[in-house]
């Protein structure tokens, strides 16, 4: 049956908001990506693993490089190899490999201090690369051991199964494999040093690769990880939407409109198989190059608390709209009338007609319970009795409101974790945070005590905003000296 009221639909306003709101979650999703994968922003928070893959390369390489620079100083310069993987033909190849042998241990032994992983965890549930001239298809681990088995010259590592017979020296002069480049090098691995191969593309050994790049295992590894943490953010934000777009049109708060009981159940199961391929992943299926790995119990973590960081200004995009398109309807219902809360006839309960059928076309139960009735009586009641400044609710504090919301309420999350663990990063958002909160208070109890909504019961308002003036002072003492915790903290956030 046609809506009595045509434009009860409002799609404009709908197909405007939607892709305001693609676009919003869109840069939450590359920001996050970008934090994840170029910096190491996360290592460390609440147990997450470090996926800066260039990040974890360049402290390779640094690590390398001052072993081959200690190995010049206090060996013959021979003896320790070049690290792009190559060997002059005078050179102690032994030596040489031995050397490298024991750099590469001591870098594991040394990513598993720093990354708190091991080299085993790196290579579990990795595929083989799939792109070969090999009779069949090595594992992960056998086309490492193939690599260090040349990057050694046979000191270490293990030739594949199908090339037993692979002779690195032979190979090297013939060409098998690897391209002679002449001028007393043997070059090993067509140039490709350890980090190189570990944590980047390279082509090693073109009977390996068909002489394309293969991606190391520890890129595939972290790149498959990042793939469950964003398809785990991507899957959060894009159902949670619905939450926001059907109240797009009207001036409503999300979270002031209940929806049905059949929308809440599919959501809660949507997510929790979400969050349950997020937390396990494929195991590497489908492909070594777009593997995708569970990104455990941090990050899966981190993909909620993110994803509703950036879901609260969703309202706010949606009330931009609302504004640009019609800017009668900004003060309808956002702002200006009460919450909500129960049938339209009910005292407590304002909204307008519009709102009304906007929300009788979209959902399938019209009558909304939420916040319960019992609730906004109560804040209706502590309006009327003691803080009429809450009841009237100024175009100035409705500003402090959301400012709240969007600025602080972010920081208690970050905060928790700092607190706990003690860093000393904390202290400049906890200025920002404790001076801007003062400031507001200070306001706001003026207004209290002797501005147009000053209340009747001075004492009682004193007594419910005494926590919220104390912590902020608090905390801005806390974080006026040099240090927040009386001692320098390297930690990364």
């Amino acid at each position: 049956t046609a809506s009595r009221t045509p434009d009860s639909w409002k799609l404009k306003s709908v197909f405007i908001s939607s892709i305001s709101f693609g676009l919003w979650l869109t840069l939450s999703t590359i920001i996050l990506f970008a934090l994840t994968y170029q910096t190491n922003a996360f290592d460390g928070f609440i147990g997450a693993e470090n996926l800066c893959v260039n990040c974890i390369k360049d402290h390779c390489q640094d690590f390398f490089t001052a072993r081959v620079q200690e190995c010049s100083l206090t060996l013959n310069s021979t003896a320790c190899g070049e690290l792009d993987g190559s060997i002059m033909k005078s050179s102690n190849v032994v030596a040489i490999g031995t050397s490298r042998k024991t750099d590469i241990d001591l870098y594991w032994a040394e990513y598993a201090s720093k990354y708190r992983t091991s080299r085993a965890d790196l290579f579990e549930n990795l595929q083989g690369n799939h792109i070969n001239n090999l009779q069949s298809t090595p594992e992960a681990d056998a086309i490492y051991q193939q690599f260090v088995y040349q990057y050694t010259v046979g000191q270490d590592g293990q030739a594949f199964g199908s090339d037993k017979a692979y002779s690195v020296s032979l190979a090297a002069g013939q060409g098998k494999g690897v391209a002679f480049v002449g001028r007393d090098y043997v070059p090993l691995t067509n140039g490709v040093g350890f980090c190189s191969f570990v944590w980047d593309y390279s082509n090693f050994n073109s009977t390996w690769t068909r002489g394309k790049k293969l991606i190391g295992p520890g890129m595939q590894k972290k790149d498959g990880v990042l793939r469950g943490l964003i398809y785990t953010q991507v899957s959060i934000s894009g159902q949670a939407l619905i939450f926001v777009t059907r109240t797009a049109g009207i001036n409503t708060w999300f979270f002031a409109e209940k929806p049905c009981n059949l929308l809440l159940f599919a959501f809660v199961i949507a997510q929790v198989a979400a969050s349950v391929i997020g937390f396990y992943g494929f195991a590497g299926y489908p492909a070594d190059r777009v593997a995708v790995f569970g990104c455990g119990g941090p990050y899966l973590a981190i993909s909620w608390i993110w994803s509703v960081l950036w879901h609260f200004p969703l309202d706010l995009i949606k009330f931009a709209v609302n504004y640009i398109l019609t800017k009668d309807s900004y003060t309808q219902t956002a702002f200006t009338s009460r919450i909500n809360a129960g049938h339209p006839t009910m005292t407590h309960s304002k909204v307008t007609s519009v709102a009304r059928s906007i929300r009788a076309s979209r959902t399938v139960d019209p009558i909304v319970n939420w916040p319960p009735p019992v609730v906004v009586r109560a804040l209706h009641q502590w309006g009327t009795d003691f803080d009429p400044l809450l009841q009237a609710r100024p175009l100035w504090f409705k500003v402090c409101f959301v400012m709240e919301m969007t600025l602080q309420v972010p920081y208690y999350i970050v905060a928790i974790y700092g607190f706990i663990h003690r860093c000393e990063w904390l202290r400049v958002p906890t200025l920002v945070y404790a001076a801007q909160s003062v400031t507001v208070m200070v306001i706001v109890l003026t207004e209290q005590f002797v501005g147009e909504f000053k209340t009747s019961a001075p004492l009682v308002i004193l007594a419910s905003y005494v926590p919220f003036a104390i912590v902020p002072i608090f905390f801005l003492v806390r974080a006026s000296g040099a240090t927040m915790f009386g001692e320098t903290k390297t930690k990364r956030a």
